[in-house]
This record gives structure tokens, sequence and C-alpha cells, in this order.
């Protein structure tokens, strides 16, 4: 079974757009949302590293 984690934690983010589904085209600025969440990710893990 899975394991507890204690005092785990995270900050939802938001990509941006809604992910296509069953092969469905990506939106036309898909790239630049995930760059934007990638560097909230790395700002965060950052962070966290202090």
């Amino acid at each position: 079974m899975g394991e507890a984690v204690t005092g785990f934690s995270y900050d939802a983010l938001d990509l941006g757009f809604t992910p296509p589904v069953r092969g469905g085209d990506r939106p036309a600025d898909w790239a630049a949302a995930v760059d934007t969440v990638a560097e909230e990710v790395a700002t965060v893990l950052q962070g966290a590293r202090r």
C-alpha cells in the first residue's frame, strides 16, 4: 500500500489551459504556458531549499 509522508505540503499551480484529451489539438500558446509553469516550479523549489 501507499506510504504516509509527514509534513508534506504542495503548491497548486495553474497550467493556464486545459490539456487536450483523446488526440485533440494543443492550444497555440501551450509552450509559453508550460514555460511559465516551469519557472513557477523552479521558484517554489528554490524557496524550499532555504
